[in-house]
């Protein structure tokens, strides 16, 4: 469903799927790379497409 971002064990598009979030769900910023940010949500962490992520900008990192 449009409605559900995979998260993924690895910050990549074949990386193994952990969970699902919905959009708009209010999750935890954890680090952040050139394209991929991992989020935790309801106690399931994954990484998911910067580009999916409100309020982060296209270049911004995070360690």
């Amino acid at each position: 469903e449009e409605d559900l971002t995979p998260l993924r064990a690895q910050p990549f598009a074949e990386g193994q799927v952990r969970a699902y979030a919905e959009a708009g769900v209010v999750a935890q910023l954890d680090e952040c790379r050139i394209d991929w940010c991992r989020i935790e949500a309801d106690g399931n962490a994954g990484w998911v497409p910067k580009t999916t992520v409100w309020g982060v900008d296209p270049w911004e990192l995070r360690e």
